[in-house]
Parts: structure tokens; C-alpha cells; sequence
């Protein structure tokens, strides 16, 4: 998937009903086309990660452990921070000044023991037994290596927050700085162990939201019905150490470089199919969250945008139509097919599709289309190339498990300047062998080419035992077949046969 225009790493939740967490890495002070400029040296990038459990749903009165933590995954030591958001309707903020919560209706807590100024061998104590801090953290060696976070002066001048705009949302942004410059593979204390619904909250039938105290209900700038769930999103950045003399000259170059206050790109949220199809009309080359499994007749991206969306392990039904480029990662899709016009880039993904009379994934007119550790399992076939179109096979697995007796094939490739790469992978028929199929079907004018992966047995009906079938080109450069490939072997190529396998390689 491609790299993030400003996003050094960053984790949205849904409270009230779900969560969601996405983890990615960026240098700090890119430009938008390159990797080098004036102010970085060497290889800084971090990751983002949570102690939270997917789904949770926010209880008035109910604390719910969120533990976010950041680490130093490049090369170059590193001044680090996070940022914390929240709905302004649903928090007292005031811009330009740092007040107390007690009007909060979502509350976060900083964690004392890491926090400047309240670190004391009672409070970490208290926080590695309950489990906030590992085993073995002392008072000491957190004071020793400034390893505590900068939460309520973290902008100076009394202020620790600003104000911005998510997702047509104005929120509430707060700063919190880390006190160490992490070196290569270091991580975070946490310096936020948990969130919470006020006790006081209360919501109407019709989705109206209330703070209730004192038998006074006083009605809140929120409606469940049409709002949505309130989205809590936790960023987090990094530039390098060399050059600043503490997190806070970093965030304020950072802050310089990017303006807006340096914030992150926010990702669009989506837990239902009209709220994907919002985000991806709205789709420029922002990330697009799925929190649920979301179902859809239909899901289409539109020319001359980009759709980046991680489904964080959740499933994505329905039929895919790709007019513009679309990068898909982590977890579930189960359509009838995937049907790609522009540019689309598969990655770590379950790929349940297809009926008998469909290929799982179509790339059509000059489209490319890449799947990195796919595993495709079609009632159909599995991956087909039309109209010029390009495939690119690097890993994953392709069982084709229909009965169709016209056949279907794992890759198929037809119409001229069609082109499909196999770089890796495991491919395989689950039913019956005796039918009309192959691996691959070349047709007149198009080129596939095996670099790698591993074949089954062909099969045993007469005329389709060779496992690949077409007039086009085929070249194997690599590879283990359960069918003799020879035929097919470029020059400086050799197929060594060892059982009933055939084993491809250079001579």
C-alpha cells in the first residue's frame, strides 16, 4: 500500500458502540513526492499501538482501559508525541487556556506516574501493580531518563489543547509531549491508561444526548441518530532528536513544516454501508477506517480518486468496482467479484468469492491490480486479467473450489497486451480434478510469466492434464508443479523432477 501523505502513526476509536486501531509509519518533514529534504538525516519512523480491546462499549461510569504507547522503528533517535481528540461538543475545552474536566462528558486520564511533575515511588507502585507500567518500573529510573510525558503545559503558556475540524466534526485536540528522545527500538511508558462515559450522561430515545446532575438535564450539542457514535482519535508523531533540544522544539518545527497545528491526516470512519459510500465519494488520498462489517450490493471507488481502506479485520461484502485506485489491507472480503478499471493493491486479506459463473477478482482495461498475502478461495475462478489489463501475484494462496464443468482457472489471462506475474504462492483445486480445468488459461496475446509458487496436480480429464492451457505466452522462470512444466521453461531454465513434483529453476 502506498505511503501516507503526514500520517507518522495514528488510532482512531468509536466509543459508545466500537473501536479501531491502524498503525504506520512515516519520516518526519517529508515533502509530498520525496523521502529526502534539508531536515532529515538517516531513517525516522515509529508505530502506534494500543492496549485496547476491539468493540468496547463505553458504560457511563465504566473506565475502559486504553493504554496508547509509541516506538522508535527507525534508525535515527527520535522526539515523540501524541495527540488526543475529542468531539468539542462533548468536552469543556476552551481554547487557549488549560481547565479542568468536571464538564466533560468523555474523560480521559493521563497517567500520574508518568506525568511531569506527579512521578513519586507511591504512584508508579500503584501503576505497575495495576498493571499500567511493566514490571520493574521505578520512580527513579523514570525521573533519571526523563522518560514522562508533558500533558498539561505541553504548548506553554498554560495551554496543552487547540481546536480543529475531523471529518466536519469540531474537536478538541490535546498535546502531549514525551520528556526522553526514544533511540532505535525504544517504547513509550504510556502516558493514558484509560477513557470513560460520565456517570451523568444520559440519551433520549430520539438519540438527543443529556448531562443529567441534580435532576437538571442539560441537553448537549449530540445526537446519536444523527451524529453518529461520538470518535475519539489518538495520533502520533516523530521527528528526529539531532537538531531540538527537547519534544516540544521538535513538535513547534513540525508544527512550522505542516502548519494546521501539524495534525495528522484524519481518517474517515466508516460502520455501515452508507457511511462507506459517503467516505468513498469523499475519497482524495485519505485512509478510510472500517469498525464493523460493513455490506453492500455495490462498493464503488470513482475516477481520479484514491480509497486507502484497512478493514482492521473486519469483512467487506459486496461487489468491488475499482474506477480510480483503491488500496485495501487487513482483513475479510467476501463479493460476488472484484471488478478493477485503475489501480488496486490487495494486502494481507481473507478473499471469500466468486459463484460458479464469476472469477473472485476481474482487473479490466488497463488496470493493474497487486495482491500481497492473499488467500483467495472462489466458488468460481480466482484471478483474471482482460482487455490489456496487468495482474501481479507476489503471495497469498488461490483455491478454485467450484463444480462448474465449463471450468474455471486460477489465473486466467485474455485479450490482447494482458499481462499476469505470479512471483509466489500456493495454488490449489479443493474439489474434484476431474473437470475441465487449469491452472492457467493464456489467451491469444497475452503473456503470463511464473517467477515462483507452488502447483498442484493437474487435472485428470483428458486434454486439461497439462495444467496450463491457451495460445499465449507462458514463461516459468521458478516454481514447484505437480505437472511436468517443461514446455514452458524460459531460456537458462531447468525443471528437475523429484517424486511427483517439478522444480524450476536456473541452470
Amino acid at each position: 500500500m502506498k505511503n501516507f501523505k503526514k500520517i507518522l502513526a495514528l488510532a482512531a476509536v468509536v466509543v459508545v458502540t466500537a473501536a479501531i486501531a491502524i498503525v504506520g509509519t512515516l519520516a518526519y518533514l517529508t515533502d509530498r513526492d520525496s523521502k529526502v529534504n534539508t531536515f532529515v538525516v538517516g531513517d525516522v519512523a515509529i508505530e502506534l499501538t494500543e492496549e485496547f480491546e476491539q468493540g468496547t462499549t463505553l458504560t457511563p461510569g465504566v473506565n475502559i482501559e486504553k493504554k496508547p504507547v509509541i516506538t522508535n522503528t527507525g534508525k535515527n533517535d527520535a522526539w515523540v508525541w501524541l495527540t488526543f481528540s475529542i468531539p468539542s461538543a462533548l468536552d469543556n475545552f476552551v481554547e487557549g487556556t488549560e481547565v479542568g474536566s468536571n464538564e466533560n462528558v468523555i474523560h480521559w486520564n493521563p497517567l500520574g506516574a508518568t506525568t511531569e511533575g506527579y512521578v513519586t515511588e507511591a504512584r508508579v507502585d500503584k501503576a505497575v501493580n495495576d498493571g499500567n507500567l511493566p514490571a520493574g518500573t521505578t520512580a527513579a529510573d523514570i525521573l533519571a531518563n526523563n522518560k514522562t510525558w508533558n500533558v498539561f503545559n505541553s504548548l506553554g503558556e498554560g495551554k496543552n489543547a487547540y481546536q480543529e475540524e475531523i471529518n466536519g466534526v469540531k474537536y478538541n485536540t490535546y498535546v502531549l509531549l514525551y520528556n526522553k528522545a526514544l533511540t532505535k527500538g525504544e517504547t513509550t511508558l504510556t502516558g493514558i491508561y484509560n477513557v470513560f462515559l460520565d456517570a451523568t450522561v444520559d440519551i433520549a430515545p430520539n438519540g438527543d444526548w443529556y448531562k443529567v446532575s441534580g435532576g437538571v438535564a442539560k441537553k448537549l450539542d449530540w445526537n446519536t441518530n444523527e451524529d453518529g457514535a461520538p470518535a475519539i482519535y489518538v495520533a502520533a508523531y516523530a521527528a528526529q532528536a539531532e537538531g531540538f533540544a527537547d519534544a516540544q522544539a521538535a513538535y513547534k518545527a513540525y508544527q512550522t513544516q505542516w502548519g494546521d497545528n501539524g495534525a495528522a491526516e484524519t481518517p474517515a470512519v466508516a460502520a455501515n454501508a452508507d457511511e462507506l459510500s459517503k467516505a468513498l465519494a469523499a475519497a482524495t488520498d485519505s485512509i478510510i477506517l472500517l469498525t464493523a462489517d460493513v455490506a453492500a450490493d455495490t462498493h464503488t471507488v470513482n475516477e481520479n480518486t484514491t480509497a486507502n481502506i484497512e478493514l482492521q479485520g473486519n469483512t467487506l461484502s459486496g461487489i468491488v468496482e475499482n474506477n480510480g485506485e483503491m488500496n485495501i489491507a487487513s482483513g475479510k472480503m467476501e463479493a460476488s467479484y472484484i471488478e478493477n478499471f485503475g489501480e488496486a493493491t490487495f494486502t494481507n486479506i481473507d478473499m471469500k468469492a466468486g459463484t460458479p459463473a464469476d472469477y473472485a477478482s476481474i482487473g479490466k482495461a488497463n488496470s493493474v491490480t497487486e495482491y500481497n498475502d492473499v488467500n483467495i478461495n472462489s466458488a468460481g475462478g480466482g484471478v483474471a486479467a482482460a482487455d490489456g489489463a496487468k495482474v501481479i501475484f507476489n503471495s497469498g494462496s488461490v483455491d478454485v473450489s467450484t463444480t462448474n464443468t465449463s471450468g474455471r482457472y486460477n489465473f486466467y489471462a485474455e485479450g490482447a497486451g494482458s499481462e499476469i506475474v505470479i512471483n509466489g504462492g500456493t495454488f490449489s483445486f479443493s474439489k474434484t480434478l476431474n473437470q475441465k480445468r487449469a491452472y492457467i488459461y493464456a489467451g491469444a496475446g497475452t503473456t503470463v510469466t511464473i517467477n515462483g509458487g507452488e502447483f498442484g496436480p493437474a487435472s485428470t480429464r483428458s486434454g486439461y492434464t497439462a495444467g496450463i492451457l491457451g495460445s499465449g505466452t507462458i514463461v516459468i522462470k521458478g516454481g514447484t508443479f505437480g505437472f511436468n512444466p517443461s514446455a514452458w521453461i524460459a531460456d537458462g531454465y531447468e525443471a528437475v523432477k523429484n517424486g511427483s513434483t517439478w522444480t524450476v529453476s536456473a541452470k
